[in-house]
């Protein structure tokens, strides 16, 4: 067997071997690990080196004192020096700092210290003097002790962004085309005055203003004629209201004016007259003249405690309840006709909600020729769904939406619904006249005829005549020559008219005289009693003799009975129309009334009725 004897000096140097190659090998990976690091820095470095040379916004390096040591080509192109004009001098020469050098340089060193950067606004020049707005962000730069030494400033230029925003306040403050105060800043100086008047005794008057029928005179003469007039009216009132005084337009044709120191209310009504009274003075462009009228609401503060937009809620019903009493006029805001107006305006909002929603319908009920039978035609009746109250007659909000955008949207719809039951009697084999109600503002609104016009055109089907329009005789005619016009109008596309409860007014012999509409309708309310109302029977007497003397013919509304219709008959009247000829119903309904119809054994007809 072999031996092997191993001396203590081998083990030593063995020992010795391995621990060098050990810290060797350690010493091998440290530098990996430190080439690494550097490489890793030194890629950082360059990144960051491309990110100063090559970024959009402007890059400086600067000593807290101000002094700049370096920056970026984008910061030379801004600023309109070269990097070698810029390094080494102090940056106060760009800047415009109405706080001096010293005391900005000490706000952005406060900032660093407390959170490590500063952030805000400054307006700078350029080497050619032009001055611009450039967003900073400027953050201290530590050396490897902690210690802030240097700062680096990045910006851009925000000159147009500001120039924009400016613009756009510029907008939303005042009127493009006037030129006055928006809604919005009369609104918000308004709130400022009524903050003063704390410190004086005097009373503050707020008036709403609105041109009449500037629609008409919109759609008659075009835009750019309406537009001149809203200038012209935008001076006058700068003119007579001084300045010293709030003037806003808050609306299409509505102004307002704050009247700020009246001694009481009657002296602020004597000026608002007089306010009102100068822009109703003729404006004339390209020979078009035109007496420009304007309706007013005013409240007073601080009789009326309510704060800016409670003020201008306020004027605003008065002014609706001045449009309401006829126009060219001043109104004066209380509060029970406030509650009334409010409560027109919301059921006027509930018409419109349910025109959109499809819950309006039209009945009809029909109307009779006594002399023969032949059904003349059907009244068309409007009928509200109410999804709460029911099924609503026209006597339950008719009322409250007279002169109201939603009465207008409501006779459109009429006028447009008619035609389609006059189309769907047709494809049932029952061809029949309609007749429709429409208020006088909407009769003499030139889009109206064009409408008729226009529909009549698209559905030659329909029997001629088709259409029959009623005017109301209690509604007022404030212009008769241009109702006649329009009369004269619709007679020359084929629709008649009829003056609806004729005798009720106060001007019958009037509207005869000068409208030429073919029909009159006798109100039900003196047909229902005649028959034991002498006085009554008289009256109807006196009204067909009336008609047939101008050549019109004679209907009878409210005819309940048989005896109403022989009574009728006797006196010479044409037509019948009431419950004891049908009720007011559905299309439907009114097919099978067309069809199963006769009249009457006592009217004494012979043959069959005329359909």
């Amino acid at each position: 067997m072999a031996v092997v004897v191993i001396y203590p000096i081998g083990t030593v140097l063995l020992g010795f071997l391995l621990d060098n190659t050990q810290k060797l090998n350690q010493r091998e990976e440290a530098l990996e690990q430190t080439a690494e690091t550097l490489k890793t820095m030194l890629a950082e470095a360059r990144q960051a080196a491309s990110v100063f040379v090559n970024s959009k916004d402007t890059i400086a390096i600067v000593q807290p004192d101000g002094t700049v040591l370096d920056v970026n080509p984008t910061y030379s192109n801004v600023l309109g020096y070269s990097r070698e004009e810029l390094i080494g001098k102090s940056s106060a020469v760009l800047r415009i700092d109405e706080g001096g050098e010293a005391t900005f340089l000490r706000r952005v060193a406060q900032a660093i210290e407390r959170g490590g950067r500063w952030h805000g606004e400054l307006v700078r020049r350029r080497k050619n003097g032009e001055a611009f707005v450039s967003e900073v962000t400027i953050e201290g730069i530590k050396d490897p002790d902690g210690v802030v030494r240097k700062w680096v400033s990045v910006g851009k230029d925000v000159t147009e962004q500001r120039r924009l925003e400016q613009a756009l306040q510029q907008f939303g403050n005042y009127d493009a085309l006037t030129g006055l105060s928006s809604r919005r800043l009369f609104a918000k100086e308004l709130n400022a005055a009524l903050q003063k008047r704390t410190e004086t005794a005097d009373i503050l008057a707020l008036c709403l203003l609105d041109i009449d029928q500037f629609k008409d005179l919109n759609e008659q003469w075009g835009q750019p004629l309406a537009d001149h007039f809203l200038r012209v009216f935008a001076q006058r009132l700068r003119a007579e209201a001084g300045p010293d005084n709030l003037i806003g337009r808050i609306g299409g044709d509505e102004f307002a004016v704050a009247l700020k120191d009246c001694a009481h209310t009657d002296a602020a009504m004597q000026r608002l007259e007089g306010l009102r009274q100068a822009l109703a003075r003729t404006a004339v462009l390209d020979n078009v003249q035109l007496q420009l009228t304007c309706s007013a609401g005013v409240t007073f503060y601080p009789d009326d405690m309510a704060d800016a937009d409670g003020l201008l809620r306020h004027a605003d019903l008065a002014l609706y309840a001045a449009k309401e009493q006829g126009k060219d006029r001043i109104a004066v805001f209380d509060i029970q006709q406030g509650q009334r107006v409010q409560a027109r305006r919301h059921t006027a909002k509930l018409v419109e909600d349910a025109l959109l929603q499809g819950e309006m319908e039209l009945f009809f009920q029909p109307k009779v020729r006594i002399s023969d039978g032949q059904i003349l035609g059907a009244e068309s009746l409007i009928r509200w769904h109410h999804p709460e109250r029911g099924l609503l007659a026209p006597g339950a909000f008719m009322d409250d939406i007279v002169g109201t955008p939603a009465a207008s949207k409501l006779d459109y719809w009429v006028l447009d619904a008619a035609f389609k039951a006059g189309l769907t009697l047709v494809a049932q084999g029952s061809p029949l006249p309609l007749s429709i109600n429409i208020a006088v503002s909407t009769l003499i609104d030139s889009r109206f005829q064009r409408e008729v016009g226009r529909l009549l055109k698209l559905h030659p089907s329909l029997p001629q005549p088709f259409l029959e329009v009623e005017l109301l005789e209690t509604e007022t005619f404030n212009d008769l020559s241009a109702v006649a016009y329009v009369i004269q109008g619709l007679d020359d596309l084929g629709v008649q008219c009829s003056i609806d409860d004729f005798g009720t007014g106060y001007s019958s012999l009037t509207y005869l005289q000068r409208l030429p509409a073919q029909i009159v309708k006798i109100d039900q309310s003196f047909v229902r009693d005649m028959l034991d109302n002498e006085r009554d029977r008289a009256l109807v007497r006196g009204i067909v003799s009336l008609a047939h003397a101008f050549n019109r013919n004679v209907v009878a509304e409210g005819v309940e009975t048989p005896a109403h219709a022989e009574a009728l008959r006797d006196l010479g009247c044409d037509g019948l129309q009431g419950y004891g000829i049908a009720r007011p119903m559905p299309l439907p309904d009114l097919i099978r009334w067309i069809r199963a119809w006769q009249p009457p054994p006592e009217w004494g007809c012979t043959g069959q009725p005329v359909r």
